[in-house]
C-alpha cells in the first residue's frame, strides 16, 4: 500500500501510507518524512506521484466539479504494480 484517497466532508485528501519514499500531490510531498501526510485533490486534474520525484508510478487523478467523482489514468507501470 502507498496512499489512498479518502472523502472528508466535501474534499478529497490523498493520504500516504507510510511509504518509504512518500507520495508527491500537485508539486508538494507528504509522507512521514515530510511536514504533512495528506494533501488536499483540487477540482480539475491532479498529479500524484507514488514515490520520488522520478518515480514511473505517475497518476493524473480528475475530480469532477458537480459531484466529487474520481477519474484516473496512470502509467502503464503503474497498472503492473
Amino acid at each position: 500500500d502507498h496512499f489512498m484517497i479518502v472523502q472528508q466532508d466535501d474534499r478529497l485528501l490523498v493520504w500516504d501510507l507510510g511509504s518509504t519514499l512518500g507520495t508527491i500531490v500537485n508539486g508538494k510531498a507528504i509522507g512521514h518524512h515530510f511536514m504533512n501526510d495528506s494533501a488536499l485533490l483540487h477540482r480539475g486534474r491532479n498529479r500524484i506521484l507514488a514515490g520520488g520525484w522520478d518515480s514511473p508510478f505517475d497518476f493524473t487523478v480528475a475530480v469532477d466539479d458537480q459531484n466529487l467523482a474520481l477519474s484516473s489514468a496512470g502509467t502503464v507501470a503503474d497498472a503492473k504494480a
